[in-house]
């Protein structure tokens, strides 16, 4: 799965770079950038939404200052001289396909929803196709790309369900905990055929606990690549965790018959989608709202996963879900406001509200203000040396980064060597060296890293190239916000 992250990064990052300055304000002056989509009560798109008809609430503290930009692709004609003046900013829209918990029949009305949503999109739309899958979780498919037959081809041909077949009985939990009776006691023996099912019973639930766990760890990885492409619309394809085996997580007396805190989990994948700057829209195949009483539905789940980051969740008939995210795709707006500073929090509640009568909102329940480099994972950290590799904005909302030559490698068996020149405020401060190779025509990408305490204002490193891989060194201090990238 990290490989997939970092495919996924180089891929789509070398789709659309954000001008330089942008980023010197990024860098100089603490933003916030918060999506927001903007529907009549009908679910139609409000095409000429404007600063003065909505307010932006930060920590509970009225915003008096900010600006609206119109997000998505282009509007109609007769549309046009509606829209806020700033003009609009590319929207990549992501379609990710469930292919864990929802089965080969509802993966296929999903499908087909994508393909009509990407038909009506008409190539004004960019999109990335993607799939969470049972072997090897988060997989990328397709895009950034506008042209409709490329992402169709990709949704179609590449989309697949769970090879694995089983099913799970929401309500097994049922006999799940029959006892066993012991003859030696002044039991009797267990009739055999309700033993073998209640086995079988347990067994399933097990393979359905893996596959929810499996499930949550893909939706963490999106979570990430997320992170690279600033503006962007998210769309989740899945049936859901059951009912059945969420009420077993919160409320079941056996913490091996569900996952301990699947609630809080869930709140905090809600967190981690709102930290990559965006919110999720869940889209249920399995038909018409079904209800919260069937432990077979999995509506509770995604309800809140929704909800919680902001989003909203649709289950209604195909035709209606499918309309519905045709007009949400073209209501996306970013409202940008500076920091007033004050307190040490790095999440903070925003609530944006509609002042327009008939006028709905969803935004983000949370925004960030950025991560420290100390915070990132070593995966986040790789990621971000990527990033910075094909000057993408991340990298550069995190580190104050110049550029440099890479110099000339001496050789020392099948490892080449570099001499690194270290700038003196680096002295014994800790450095972190990734060393990025990227073949463009393959589109694969490497990534190796070395930590070390700077004593001096040289340092070798020796790696093994890779042939047909075009080399980038990416130095880092951490404590002093800043970065040198060697190309």
């Amino acid at each position: 799965m990290k490989t997939m992250a970092l495919l996924f990064v180089l891929w789509a990052l070398t789709f659309c770079l954000p001008a330089e300055d942008v980023i010197r304000e990024e860098v100089q002056v603490k933003w916030f950038a918060v999506p927001l989509v903007a529907t009549d009560e009908q679910g139609k798109c409000v095409s000429d939404l404007k600063p003065e008809e909505i307010e932006v609430f930060l920590e509970g503290r009225k915003v008096d200052s900010f600006r609206l930009v119109r997000l998505g692709y282009e509007v109609e004609k007769e549309q046009a001289m509606q829209a806020p003046a700033t003009p609009a900013a590319t929207l990549v829209t992501f379609l990710v396909f469930d292919g864990i918990l929802t089965d080969m029949n509802r993966l296929n009305r999903a499908k087909a929803m994508a393909i009509e949503i990407v038909k009506r999109a008409e190539g004004r739309q960019p999109f990335v196709v993607m799939s969470l899958e049972h072997v090897g979780g988060l997989k990328y498919l397709c895009g950034p790309s506008r042209q409709t037959g490329e992402v169709i081809e990709a949704i179609e041909k590449k989309v697949r369900a769970n090879r694995s077949r089983f099913s799970f009985q929401a309500n097994a939990r049922d006999n799940i905990a029959m006892p066993i009776h012991n003859p030696l006691q002044g039991g009797s023996w267990p009739d055999a055929g309700q033993e073998l099912a209640r086995r079988e019973k347990k067994w399933m639930l097990e393979r359905y606990r893996t596959t929810v766990v499996n499930y949550l760890e893909a939706i963490k990885y999106l979570c990430l690549a997320l992170q690279t492409i600033r503006h962007k619309s998210v769309f989740l394809f899945s049936i859901g965790i059951k009912n059945g085996f969420f009420e077993l997580s919160t409320f079941g007396e056996d913490p091996d018959e569900g996952i301990i805190g699947l609630q809080l989990i869930v709140r905090d994948l809600a967190e981690r989608i709102n930290r990559s700057g965006t919110f999720l829209v869940v889209l249920n195949p399995d038909g018409p709202d079904p209800s919260s009483d069937n432990p077979d539905s999995g509506d509770l789940v995604s309800h809140q996963l929704a909800r919680e980051s902001g989003g909203k969740y649709l289950g209604a008939m195909k035709e209606n879900m499918t309309e519905s995210v045709v007009e949400m795709m073209r209501a996306f707006y970013e409202v940008q406001f500076a920091d007033p500073g004050g307190g040490e929090e790095r999440m903070l509640s925003v609530d944006i509200r509609g002042k327009r009568p008939g006028v709905v909102i969803h935004s983000l329940r949370r925004t960030s203000r950025g991560r420290e480099y100390g915070e990132l994972t070593r995966l986040e950290k790789e990621v971000l040396a990527l990033d910075a590799s094909v000057s993408s904005y991340w990298s550069r909302s995190i580190l104050e980064i110049r550029r440099d030559g890479l110099p000339q490698p001496g050789m020392s068996g099948q490892q080449v060597v570099y001499d690194l020149a270290l700038p003196p405020q680096f002295r014994q401060e800790k450095v972190d060296i990734f060393f990025v190779q990227v073949d463009e025509k393959r589109n694969d990408a490497k990534v190796s890293s070395q930590s070390l305490i700077a004593e001096s204002d040289r340092h070798s490193y020796g790696v093994k190239p890779l042939k047909g891989y075009k080399p980038t060194m990416f130095i880092v201090c951490g404590r002093l916000r800043q970065g040198i990238l060697l190309q």
